[in-house]
């Protein structure tokens, strides 16, 4: 007798969290562009997910150039960067 669906492997949960972060990456971008600035917490109450989760995807975004944080006073903003940052060697 088979098992129905087949075990998944170690390498494929492994491609397929790989997979559920990009989605979550391009779900945080695509919020930032539609609404402009948010904080982590504004992105979480929207998403249901863990603020430190987001702030995670957030400093991610940040690294590739596609976000960038702005800090007023104590609070800490995101914004979608749409002109990417020239790098100089």
């Amino acid at each position: 007798m088979e098992i129905w669906p087949p075990p998944i492997e170690e390498d494929e949960e492994e491609e397929e969290s790989e997979t559920i972060d990009e989605v979550r990456l391009e779900i945080i971008e695509f919020l930032l562009r539609r609404y402009g600035s948010l904080t982590p917490t504004d992105i979480s109450k929207i998403l249901g997910w863990k603020t430190r989760q987001i702030r995670e995807f957030l400093v991610k975004l940040e690294h590739w150039g596609r976000a960038e944080r702005i800090k007023l006073g104590r609070k800490q903003v995101w914004t979608y960067r749409e002109i990417p940052t020239l790098m100089y060697y």
